[in-house]
């Protein structure tokens, strides 16, 4: 990850911010990404990074990266349905 975590694809602020504690999950998460799908790296020129990790390495980041979008948009949907329900709740009061 050194490799690809240095100056021609990150720049400086980036490399202090994404080296500490709560912004280096952040960039665990961006290169599961990456290896997940390559061409997510285009902007920063890393499409050829998953070339380095093994076949195994990238299926599992292909299974996390959907877990996340599966979560995510499991997350996202609960919470629309409840604050729905509530405004409906609020407007069905007022009438």
């Amino acid at each position: 990850m050194q490799k690809y975590f240095s100056q021609p694809h990150f720049n400086k602020s980036e490399l202090a911010i994404f080296s500490a504690f709560p912004a280096n999950l952040i960039r665990n998460v961006m290169f599961v990404r990456l290896i997940a799908s390559p061409s997510s790296g285009k902007v920063r020129g890393l499409t050829e990074a998953y070339q380095g990790v093994s076949a195994i390495i990238r299926n599992f980041a292909k299974f996390l990266y959907g877990s996340l979008l599966f979560v995510l948009i499991w997350l996202f949907g609960t919470g629309f349905i409840m604050v729905a329900v509530i405004a409906y709740d609020n407007i069905s009061k007022i009438s």
